[in-house]
């Protein structure tokens, strides 16, 4: 069993997952999967912390520049380059293996199909896409 998602489908499957009410017994089975989406989203961190330190502006000191708004600045000649660059990362596609979480990882298809909330927009679009990795 893999589980492939999109980089920028990672965080919205964390959150979603978090937010859910479940027994205790279930809810270890949630962790070992958000255990393994956090991992990969680390990955993602990484690779766009290396998109900044390529196209961002630095201080003297050689550390990134923050604009007023808090973001990080980028070389201005070069934004329409970081942006292209940052769609196609969040395009990409990870793969996320189990190992020895298998076990729960199958029982999460399971505890979704019981869900009962009540979801709607970028939530049931998350909820969708979980239940298709699980259900391959």
């Amino acid at each position: 069993m893999k589980l492939v998602f999109k980089n920028h489908e990672l965080v919205p499957a964390i959150n979603f997952l978090k937010q859910l009410e479940l027994k205790a017994s279930e809810s270890r089975h949630r962790t070992k999967l958000v255990n393994l989406l956090l991992k990969a989203a680390d990955g993602l961190q990484e690779s766009e912390v290396e998109l900044l330190e390529e196209y961002g502006v630095k201080d003297e000191s050689g550390k990134l520049k923050k604009t007023e708004g808090g973001d990080y600045q980028l070389e201005e000649l070069r934004a329409g380059e970081f942006h292209a660059e940052q769609k196609k990362l969040l395009l990409e596609e990870v793969t996320i293996e189990p190992g020895m979480y298998l076990e729960n990882i199958q029982q999460m298809q399971g505890i979704l199909d019981a869900y009962t909330g009540v979801i709607s927009g970028e939530t049931a679009e998350i909820y969708d896409r979980l239940l298709s990795e699980l259900e391959k």
